[in-house]
């Protein structure tokens, strides 16, 4: 096992299936709906390694002790089994995370809507912004992405009553003027979704997490948890991040669609 020395790791989740039930038919989709009893096995086995699950408040104390990384769970987009699937899970087990909610979403089938989020903070869990309208950040004007920083977090603050600063940005996509804008409005943790085990809290970048899909196997997420993730995933990642830069974010979203044979934008 891999001790801390201030490193932490991030894990990126989106939907919990419950038993019986498939949130979509959609492959493209279906890819990011973790089966319930793999959710809850992979929360036992961050218990029984010894994994600190915590929060952004006690994360810096975390990362000067030795012993297991301490890991970060989150959350992206708002679906409904967050609130109805995740959140007893986490309860049951003491253990906080941080959900982000794409806020022209809110309400809309298959989401939370404002009582699941206030109810997801009253609980003790971190609500964070996805943004309004899911679209990629890097793509837009200097107002439309403004309106997306500070109107998602408005939404939210008025929702549960306290700051909100953190924001995912959805697909991952950000940059420099991503950055430095999201800093601007207020958002303090920034996370992007490289998989990668993070030395600190970067305060030139966004934080890396690892994208937890319905068939990661139990092998592969205990090395992720360990801070020695398998090479395959970075190398994927490369991969994909080479195909968005040479057929830009349309291009790439048509090409896997058409290879996964779905029809929704990817979830991230």
């Amino acid at each position: 096992m891999v001790s801390g020395g201030g490193r932490f790791v991030v894990l990126m989740y989106h939907a919990v299936e419950d038993t019986g039930q498939t949130a979509t038919s959609d492959p493209g989709e279906l890819v990011y709906v973790v089966r319930r009893g793999s959710f809850e096995r992979q929360l036992d086995l961050l218990r029984e390694a010894g994994s600190p699950v915590v929060t952004h408040a006690d994360l810096a104390a975390r990362l000067t002790e030795s012993g297991p990384l301490p890991v970060i769970v989150t959350f992206d987009d708002g679906d409904g089994s967050n609130a109805s699937v995740a959140l007893p899970a986490l309860l049951a087990r003491e253990m906080p995370a941080v959900f982000f909610i794409t806020t022209g979403w809110i309400g809309t089938a298959g989401h939370l809507d404002e009582a699941g989020i206030a109810r997801l903070h009253g609980s003790g869990m971190t609500i964070g912004s996805h943004g309004i309208t899911h679209r990629y950040l890097t793509g837009l004007a200097d107002a439309e992405l403004r309106e997306e920083l500070s109107g998602s977090k408005q939404r939210l603050e008025q929702i549960i009553g306290s700051p909100v600063d953190s924001l995912s940005a959805p697909g991952g996509r950000i940059e420099g003027r991503v950055f430095e804008a999201a800093a601007a409005a207020g958002y303090r943790y920034i996370y992007g979704s490289a998989p990668r085990v993070n030395p600190r809290i970067p305060d030139g970048g966004p934080i890396g997490r690892f994208a937890v899909t319905r068939d990661l196997s139990e092998g592969s997420f205990r090395r992720i948890a360990e801070g020695d993730p398998p090479v395959s995933m970075r190398l994927r990642h490369a991969a994909l991040s080479a195909a968005r830069r040479l057929l830009g974010d349309a291009g790439y979203d048509r090409l896997r669609r058409s290879i996964l044979g779905g029809e929704q934008t990817p979830r991230t």
